[in-house]
């Protein structure tokens, strides 16, 4: 009977070492998973954020561009208003002499 229970007690002292190191193995695993996960989803976000970033880039380019083309259309239309003036200047003078 003696030995029943000593075997019991080295069963039951083999059993919880098996399970920590179960239990060990598997928070490992889990904590590793993780890690991949995580990495995973920054590569994800950093791919996301250049996207962005690009997206942001053209649109300022294409804003850019739209407003010098506005300008030198505005600057088109000052020169072709001088002209204008310079030439009915020159025929008021000429009229005048």
């Amino acid at each position: 009977m003696g030995e029943i229970i000593i075997a019991g007690m080295i069963g039951l002292i083999l059993g919880i070492a098996a399970g920590f190191q179960l239990r060990t193995f598997l928070l490992k695993r889990s904590a590793a998973y993780k890690h991949i996960s995580s990495s995973g989803k920054k590569a994800d976000a950093d791919r996301e954020a250049k996207g962005i970033i690009r997206e942001a880039e053209i649109l300022a380019r294409m804003e850019v561009l739209k407003a010098r083309e506005e300008f030198e259309a505005s600057i088109r239309d000052q020169r072709k208003q001088v002209n204008d003036t310079m030439t009915a200047l020159n025929k008021r003078e000429e009229v005048l002499t």
